[in-house]
């Protein structure tokens, strides 16, 4: 989700950190590039040797975007946009994508929307937030409406990532007697939230470090799967059948995210 406030407390500016990147797919010329996007960017107002106080595409469609990031995995956790300080244009509405591994790309969306807004001056600095953050090495920024022409200033705020995270482990009971009674399928859903989001939805395996039941007919029918895995959690499902009675299972888990 992104919502509209101020920059976190204790967050990197990466770009004027000079920890990212910076490419686009059109620069109005060299006075005008990708170069210039730094937010609040001011040129010498004298010589005005610096170029223009944005970055200006070419090219003046929705295909236009700039791309931030390197081969570090961060957490994003804001993002400024302004317009050009030099001219009265700016973007008004625009996308986000971003990547874990420079290959798959994720559209990102806020309350199942992909577009966000954009600002409606020069110079006034519009601060989105992301809860949870966006964990990428990279993100582009794809205008899809502007004011004039494509010009934009920018800024992306965030932490390193923490790869101890790329490993979680854990245990979870049944806790009743859901699965104790019946003869058809039963099955008991428990909900298990990471203690820390991962970057994308990881691998989960599945052990069973207690079994309490008696058996059908010499039989001990039961099983346990991690269902809908996303990187903030997953589901484990309890099933039984036949004429077993679980009292209790334990089962254990390990997921894990591969870099």
């Amino acid at each position: 989700m992104a919502s509209v406030g101020p920059v976190p407390i204790n967050t990197i500016p990466f770009i004027a950190s000079c920890m990212f990147n910076l490419r686009s797919t059109t620069d109005y010329n060299a006075n005008h590039g990708v170069k210039n996007i730094l937010l609040n960017f001011i040129n010498n107002k004298t010589t005005s040797e610096d170029g223009s106080e944005a970055w200006c595409s070419s090219i003046l469609d929705n295909k236009q975007y700039v791309l931030l990031g390197n081969s570090d995995v961060k957490e994003i956790h804001s993002l400024s946009i302004q317009g050009r300080g030099d001219a009265p244009q700016w973007v008004t509405s625009f996308k986000l994508r971003y990547t874990i591994d420079g290959v798959n790309w994720a559209q990102f969306k806020s309350n199942g929307q992909e577009i966000l807004t954009g600002n409606n001056d020069q110079n006034t600095v519009v601060n989105y937030v992301f809860s949870p953050p966006i964990i990428a090495k990279s993100i582009a920024i794809h205008p899809e409406t502007w004011h004039s022409h494509i010009s934009m200033r920018t800024e992306i705020y965030g932490r390193p990532y923490l790869c101890t995270s790329f490993v979680q482990t854990g245990s979870i009971p049944i806790g009743n007697r859901d699965l104790n009674h019946g003869k058809d399928l039963r099955k008991a859903i428990r909900s298990v939230t990471f203690d820390r989001p991962f970057p994308t939805a990881p691998k989960v395996t599945i052990g069973c470090s207690l079994v309490d039941a008696t058996t059908d007919k010499g039989q001990m029918r039961w099983k346990i799967n991690p269902e809908n895995i996303t990187a903030t959690g997953f589901d484990v499902v309890f099933n039984t059948w036949g004429e077993n009675t679980v009292y209790e299972l334990i089962a254990d888990y390990t997921a894990v995210v591969y870099i």
